[in-house]
């Protein structure tokens, strides 16, 4: 969910913007890592898409179409580095190797 200018809330769906295998709560870390809450984003060649349940928001097909502008950090850089290595560390231990690896290069 994101939130414009003017604090009109927006659905966005995401596709293709984790690595293959990673999903439900394993996802969390790796999307926190990519788009923090409470930043700012700048969404090239967004769509509008109406959902199942009939409820409208942003489609964006291709990650690169999203880049974050400004962000907002909670904590200190040795609190955040030791997050994303706990993060990949459980990741590696399911042997979702693919998203350890961005948890460690995001780190």
């Amino acid at each position: 969910i994101m939130e414009d200018n003017n604090g009109d809330v927006l659905l966005v769906a995401l596709y293709n913007f984790l690595p293959a295998g990673v999903s439900g709560s394993d996802a969390d870390p790796i999307a926190s890592a990519k788009i923090p809450k409470g930043c700012k984003v700048r969404i090239a060649e967004p769509f509008l898409k109406v959902f199942k349940d009939g409820s409208r928001g942003v489609r964006i097909d291709n990650p690169s179409d999203i880049t974050v502008v400004v962000q907002h950090q909670n904590g200190g850089r040795d609190e955040m580095l030791g997050k994303f290595k706990a993060n990949g560390n459980g990741l590696f231990q399911k042997k979702l190797y693919l998203g350890a690896i961005e948890c460690y290069i995001n780190g």
